[in-house]
């Protein structure tokens, strides 16, 4: 788990911190599209007792017991980018198959 060290009404380190575990930047706009797809982790909000999750994200047992016991309600807040952008290359591809079967110029 890691804390955002919410203390007395403030957050004093907030859930970004998780950035010095990640190579990517922390203020990438993907940045937790890719903090959930690589480690599939639930970001506990206690101000509003929200459990957030990505799209398609498939809890564990685990996850599920501590979101039930806190009392923590599931909220999908981000896109799963990874699988968009896996149709989105897939689409591409099968695109710039179907040119090349054809035989035409791929430079234009």
């Amino acid at each position: 788990m890691i804390s955002g060290e919410f203390e007395m009404g403030s957050r004093g380190i907030d859930h970004r911190m998780i950035e010095c575990a990640v190579d990517f930047d922390r203020y990438d706009q993907n940045f937790w599209s890719k903090i959930h797809h690589k480690f599939n982790l639930v970001m506990m909000i206690p101000e509003t007792k929200q459990a957030l999750i990505q799209e398609n994200q498939k809890l564990t047992p685990i996850q599920k017991r501590v979101i039930e016991k806190a009392g923590y309600e599931v909220e999908v807040y981000c896109k799963d980018l990874h699988l968009s952008q896996l149709i989105d290359d897939r689409k591409f591809l099968t695109k710039e198959a179907m040119i090349h079967s054809r035989g035409e110029d791929l430079t234009r």
